[in-house]
């Protein structure tokens, strides 16, 4: 019998529909696809590329008049003026609420500021009598805010709540109650997740099945061609539970929809936030306007037919009332992408596997297994973990021991279990490099003398050895010395790297043990390196071996080591001297910049580039200089997740730095013309520099719960006088040394990008008037305010102070007074204060009280370091000072 014929009415409102329709998950709900993003509709006094009211409602009208009628919205997008003007296009438009799916957003505090974007300030707000419980995932913050959002939309249900965040500070069992007891009082139907670690949505779904609660049916994570970490382990779970995925970001804050070199005010932004674009990033975006011309497509229609293939329901959101766009993202549903064209897209991919040739993010680690599976480095383009992770079981541990103790293990009762402490919105943490084969790490019974077996050990001990659970963003260069001393034995003669081993451990061991004779024999290993060092430069082949490398690394080493805390000029510039930290920072980049050219790598190689590259970017800063281009792409030199982040900071604070400089010495003569210009560019560095500081805060509240520190007060004690070493009465306690030194780097960073702009008003006071007065002050507090936290973290870095928790929650802290620091601290953990503290006297905004302090923890450092140098800049400024 044949179908009657479609009504007509009804072929109309099918006609119209420009979407089509599909499954969230295994959930009965159906929703458009693609799915409105609206974020970028509220108030631009929240972000300058946010569409106003106006605009806001024209694209809500074009998407609900083409069946685009799934709307993805959040409390805290404009601080709630978001949902406002949703509920308003409902309300004008007059959209039958059944008809519309409304997926709303909590755990983020709502400020009451339209032109505060909430997430930098979460802690700060949790503080504030006005915030308290109004964010997170308690039980009150939770119906609050429903509430809330319900007022704001003007409706009386939601049809999909979703948990912005994760919220550690929560059980998440009681989050899952209350989002239970809304779906049981009718004001939510269903309930959903957003970005976090797959452990923690499954554990949520495991709470709320095991106690027959609601379940979340979608995941909102961050997922496209560029950033495929989510395949790893979210996704793969999600598919496997029945969970939708409905992705946000699906072209990469814009980037995917245009060709390169063509970026809008909020892909600069998210670019910046989020580490800059890698290669593989530019290489994608290549291929994908490559297969749209191909198509004749539009380059968003290709991205968003990509996730499509992947399963997923991407949410599209318009930061312009741009109807063409809409119709572009609506058209996605007649596109299809054959297999061969996702694998061609997928090939330049950023993600890269976690095994032994290129270990990013300690994966293998935690499951204590070491990975087989690759022959060579180019053989990790993107594959499953799992299927590889299938090798070689060994003992826990480093693949290196040492038998010294750590102050880190012993005196923190901390876990001693690697951790990857990335957020999901990145790559990933880098782990080190382990060698094909574990080397047993011995002192030669054949060494020339017994002084040499004392001043080897020392230097091991205190200068080479590092606990494993320290954070990968701080430097690791015991791994590489380690190879050296485990083959040092049968290499003779004596290589260039043992020469200048030799050399350092003689001056280090001489330094503290106050031995001459140490220190003598150290000077002829150095002067038989120095030579050696020179013939192997003399060659381009050889003069791009690890080895060669890590030499001119460790000669610099000597070199401050051994330098004198006296000088001929009767007036030093303390600055200058400072700069000096690197003594072969020219002849180091010079051999970088060789290696880089190399066509085979290893991925030893790599680590060891991107060491030299972390100690190279330090000094750039320190000399205000400007690094050359091809030194400026950190994920270029195996840089990834947070410490790409935090690397990108840096060589962005190292530009704004130098423009500085140059217009603060600029000596044009001052014609109105050129004073103009001159404004212009004062403006221009300074924003730009308010923006790093944005996100460089972004970055410090984006990090995990292990990697934060705590804040104790001290009681005065009998001990405590004018040589006491606290400042003040607050000190931090960290997880380890190396948590201390990648939360001091921060500070460093953000004390000199707060210099920047106190430097660019006092240049700018007179053209800006009031201006300037009213933002100098609060450029001042935030230094003074970063300063404190520095003074209270070294206590804990020198080994000052220890916790005591024998009062269970109550941690009472113990003042430490060695007759010497190094009997508490070792070199290699006292290491993450040298850079910091340099910064920090180097910045012109610190309160005096605190550069006393920090000076005279500096000439402590440089006492346990065996650093001449900062010795000397210590004792500069305590004379002209004093």
């Amino acid at each position: 019998m044949p179908s009657p014929p479609v009504p007509a009415s009804l072929q109309s409102k099918v006609d119209a529909t420009k979407v089509e329709y599909v499954q969230l998950g295994a959930s009965g709900l159906r929703v458009s696809s693609p799915i409105l993003g609206t974020m970028g509709i509220g108030s631009k006094e929240w972000h300058s590329w946010v569409m106003e009211e106006d605009e806001g409602l024209e694209i809500l009208k074009a998407a609900w008049d083409r069946g685009l009628s799934t709307w993805d919205t959040a409390n805290v997008y404009s601080s709630g003026r978001n949902e406002e003007i949703v509920g308003k296009a409902i309300k004008k438009f007059d959209i039958p609420r059944e008809k519309l799916t409304i997926l709303a957003k909590c755990c983020g505090t709502v400020p009451e500021e339209p032109s505060v974007f909430n997430w930098p300030f979460e802690a700060q707000m949790r503080t504030a009598r006005d915030y308290v419980n109004q964010g997170g995932l308690s039980r009150s913050a939770i119906f609050k805010a429903v509430d809330a959002s319900l007022k704001r939309l003007g409706t009386d249900y939601i049809d999909l709540l979703q948990i912005h965040r994760y919220d550690a500070s929560v059980p998440p069992e009681e989050t899952m109650k209350a989002l239970n007891d809304l779906v049981q009082a009718g004001k939510v139907h269903y309930i959903g997740a957003s970005s976090m670690w797959t452990f923690q949505f499954a554990r949520m779904q495991f709470i709320a099945e095991k106690n027959g609660w609601t379940k979340f049916v979608s995941m909102q994570n961050w997922y496209n061609l560029c950033y495929r970490e989510e395949e790893r382990e979210m996704n793969k779970f999600c598919n496997e539970t029945g969970v939708g995925l409905i992705p946000w970001s699906p072209l990469f804050s814009g980037f995917l929809a245009k060709p390169l070199g063509v970026e809008s005010a909020r892909t600069q932004m998210n670019l910046a936030m989020s580490g800059g674009l890698t290669e593989a990033d530019e290489a994608i975006n290549e291929r994908v306007q490559e297969l749209a011309e191909k198509k004749g497509r539009k380059m968003s229609q290709v991205a968003l037919a990509w996730l499509r293939g992947k399963g997923c329901i991407p949410i599209v959101g318009l930061t312009s009332a741009s109807i063409s766009r809409l119709d572009e993202a609506c058209a996605v549903r007649e596109m299809r992408l054959s297999a061969d064209e996702m694998k061609y897209l997928e090939e330049p991919s950023r993600v890269e596997e976690c095994d032994e040739a290129r270990p990013i993010c300690n994966r293998c680690k935690k499951a204590d297994v070491v990975c087989h599976g690759a022959k060579n480095d180019s053989d990790w383009i993107f594959v499953d973990e799992n299927a590889h992770a299938v090798g070689r079981r060994r003992p826990r541990g480093p693949n290196i021991r040492m038998t010294s103790g750590s102050r880190d293990q012993n005196l923190r009762h901390m876990s001693s279990e690697p951790k990857c402490n990335s957020k999901p919105s990145e790559v990933g943490c880098l782990a080190t490099i382990p060698p094909a084969e574990p080397l047993p790490l011995f002192i030669s019974p054949s060494f020339d003398s017994l002084q040499e077996d004392q001043a080897l050990a020392y230097y091991v001990r205190y200068h080479v050895d590092v606990p494993n659970i320290w954070p990968e963003i701080v430097d690791r260069w015991d791994n590489h010395l380690k190879y050296a001393l485990a083959d040092r034995s049968s290499s003779r003669p004596p290589s260039t790297l043992n020469l200048a081993i030799s050399a350092v451990s003689y001056a280090t061991f001489g330094r503290a043990r106050k031995s001459q004779a140490a220190i003598d024999a150290g000077s002829m290993e150095y002067s038989k390196a120095l030579a050696k060092t020179n013939l192997a430069l003399s060659d381009a082949r050889e003069a791009c071996q690890d080895e060669v490398l890590l030499a001119v690394m460790l000669l610099s080493f000597y070199e401050n080591a051994v330098t004198g805390t006296t000088s001929n000029s009767l007036v030093q510039d303390i600055k200058s001297i400072g700069a000096r930290c690197f003594a072969h920072h020219d002849g180091a980049m010079a051999m970088l910049k060789l290696r880089r050219q190399r066509d085979h790598r290893t991925g030893r190689n790599n680590e060891l580039d991107k060491l030299v590259r972390r100690q190279l970017m330090r000094t750039w800063l320190l000399r205000s200089m400007r690094p050359p281009s091809w030194f400026s792409d950190g994920s270029r030199f195996g840089e990834h997740g947070c410490a790409l982040e935090l690397d990108h900071c840096m060589m962005e604070a190292a530009k704004l730095r130098h423009q500085a400089r140059a217009v603060s010495s600029d000596g044009t003569a001052p014609t109105s013309e050129i004073q103009s210009g001159k404004k212009a560019r004062h403006q221009s560095i300074f924003a730009k520099a308010q923006i790093l500081d944005d996100v460089l805060i972004i970055w410090a509240n984006q990090r995990p719960v292990d990697d934060r520190y705590s804040m104790h007060f001290v009681q005065d004690d009998e001990r405590a006088g004018t040589g006491d070493r606290i400042f003040g009465s607050t000190v931090h306690l960290y997880r380890t040394a190396g948590h201390a030194g990648m939360w001091n780097r921060y500070r460093a960073i953000r004390l000199i990008v707060n210099d920047i702009m106190l430097r660019i008003l006092s240049l700018t006071e007179r053209s800006l008037g009031s201006n300037a007065e009213s933002l100098t002050p609060a450029v001042s507090l935030r230094i003074q305010g970063l300063a404190d936290e520095l003074c209270a973290s070294i206590p804990y870095s020198l080994g000052l102070v220890e916790a005591d928790w024998a009062n269970g929650c109550d941690v009472a802290i113990i003042r430490r007074v060695p007759a010497s620091l190094n009997m508490v601290v070792k070199a290699s953990e006292a290491s993450f204060l040298c850079w910091p503290l340099n910064e920090a006297l180097m910045v012109s905004g610190v309160p005096g009280r605190h550069q006393r302090y920090i000076r005279d923890r500096m000439l402590d450092v440089s006492e346990v370091v065996d650093d001449g140098v900062m010795e000397r800049v210590a004792l500069e400024l305590h004379s002209t000072s004093d």
